[in-house]
């Protein structure tokens, strides 16, 4: 699945669930509906402490699926049919990001039948949702069956973190200089990590620390998941040696190796043989591998600041890295990298004199070893 699965529950004395003796619910249907916010699942997930009614028990984005009532408690419903009180209930976040939403709500939704016994025939949409989805639905479902048929989704993450993993914050927590420390030092943004200590019984028991970075700072774990394969959809990745490549998650049969350096990581199948899907520009489709040779790396810029580079002849300069007008002539010489802003039209800003702000060139007249 290319999904991280998160359970973050509701405060069930504060919400109507239609079911306050906590009757115990056994799944026989799945029902999805697709909304158009442009948020994340992880802000809808909070925009939904104030619902009076709580009808759904899963929220899906692009990136996670939150649990926010377990699937066992029944939600609460208009619907006065028995049988419709026997559902899951799920909210799909369709946005920017709607494709990638709608292929881990279609893996959740396959592995949910698979757990439960479901068919295809009790998964439905409340808004009439076409049939395109539903064919999904079916694909990766089949595509489970076959791939592992003994095998049942675990889908709880269990949040036990080591130094060397990898962790990953959906949002912005407060930071500390130690683990023992009162007062909050600073604001850790949202993104991957790298566990860098970990101290169980501290009152901030997490050291994380950022690719590239020589120094950590201190959070609580409350905020911080991972997946079980250690890697998330988007991840940077280095890998490490020649590593043998896949066609599917679950294939016996090598289709090519994959050589050493930078990758993205585009998709999750978490339980599987070969669970990290990457992409890179070198790659005319992704391939599957395991992750015995991946580690968590940015890939770095193509021209360093502070880097000599030599024009080889007078070329155009532009006071913006997008700048339209045409600035001076540089004469062909020596220059260092003040600023590379990669995918801009006049990408690389040169300068003569080391840390002063230059002007913006193309690099086609560059000679950069």
């Amino acid at each position: 699945m290319a999904y991280t699965y998160q359970v973050m529950p509701l405060d069930e004395t504060l919400h109507h669930i239609n079911n306050p003796d906590q009757e115990s619910l056994t799944p026989t249907q799945i029902a999805y509906d697709f909304i158009t916010p442009n948020h994340s699942a992880l802000k809808e997930r909070k925009s939904l402490d104030n619902e009076s009614h709580t009808r759904y028990h899963l929220i899906v984005d692009h990136q996670a699926v939150i649990e926010r009532i377990p699937l066992h408690i029944k939600t609460w419903t208009a619907d006065s049919n028995a049988d419709r009180q026997h559902t899951i209930r799920i909210k799909l976040m369709d946005s920017e990001k709607s494709e990638e939403t709608k292929l881990n709500g279609a893996t959740l939704i396959a592995d949910l039948m698979k757990r439960y016994g479901i068919d295809i025939h009790h998964v439905f949409s409340t808004q009439n949702d076409s049939s395109c989805f539903i064919d999904l639905i079916q694909k990766e479902y089949q595509q489970l069956i076959n791939s592992n048929p003994n095998h049942l989704v675990d889908l709880t993450q269990f949040h036990t973190f080591s130094v060397g993993e990898n962790a990953l914050l959906y949002e912005s927590i407060p930071g500390f200089l130690s683990s023992k420390a009162t007062v909050s030092s600073t604001k850790v943004e949202a993104g991957t990590y790298i566990i860098d200590e970990v101290i169980l019984e501290a009152r901030h028991p997490i050291k994380l620390l950022k690719d590239g970075a020589t120094k950590g700072i201190w959070v609580d774990a409350d905020k911080l998941y991972k997946p079980a394969c250690g890697f998330f959809p988007s991840d940077p990745v280095y890998v490490t040696y020649p590593t043998v490549a896949y066609e599917t998650a679950m294939s016996s049969d090598i289709i090519s190796t994959l050589p050493s350096g930078y990758y993205i990581v585009s998709r999750i199948a978490n339980g599987s043989k070969h669970p990290v899907y990457l992409l890179s520009d070198d790659l005319t489709s992704g391939v599957w591998v395991g992750t015995e040779n991946l580690i968590l790396k940015v890939k770095p810029p193509l021209y360093q600041v502070g880097e000599e580079v030599t024009l080889v002849k007078k070329t155009p300069s532009y006071k913006t890295s997008n700048a339209l007008k045409q600035g001076k002539l540089l004469k062909a010489g020596t220059y260092y990298v003040y600023q590379y802003k990669e995918g801009e039209p006049h990408p690389l800003n040169l300068t003569q004199t080391l840390g002063q702000e230059g002007l913006w060139v193309n690099t086609t007249t560059l000679n950069h070893e």
